[in-house]
């Protein structure tokens, strides 16, 4: 289960600004050859439509127009999502989702147990928003 404290943890490590990307070798040096050192991605709320319903979908577009992956909101089609992007060498960079802090302890999408399953040994970040109405 996650704690007020383990939240309080990811959330400092998402604010340090982990790098997406290969770092630049020490003392200076060239961009790495495999792409740039700071990939161009978008949130998932820029593709919509119809012809957009589908995770394979999104991940083509995504492809043509040269993004290096998404920015997803929430957990809905996750796997599917991954297998998408895995087929177009494209990255999840960030899944975003919310904690709510008030009541008997912090609460959660129960479906994150999952996801970090899903997600382990990628480089993905959780972009994690805090609500509270008690703790101002």
């Amino acid at each position: 289960m996650l704690t007020l404290r383990r939240i309080l943890c990811l959330l400092a490590l998402s604010a340090a600004g982990i790098p997406f990307s290969p770092r630049l070798p020490a003392g200076g040096g060239e961009v790495p050859a495999q792409g740039m050192l700071n990939p161009f991605f978008t949130f998932d709320n820029g593709l919509s439509g119809e012809d957009l319903s589908t995770p394979r979908a999104r991940a083509a577009l995504l492809a043509d127009l040269g993004y290096a992956g998404i920015a997803y909101g929430g957990f809905g089609q996750l796997p599917e999502l991954l297998e998408a992007l895995d087929e177009r060498s494209l990255e999840l960079f960030s899944i975003y989702t919310g904690v709510q802090l008030d009541g008997d302890g912090p609460r959660y999408d129960p479906a994150l147990a999952g996801a970090l399953k899903l997600l382990r040994g990628r480089r993905t970040i959780l972009w994690i928003y805090v609500r509270s109405g008690e703790h101002r």
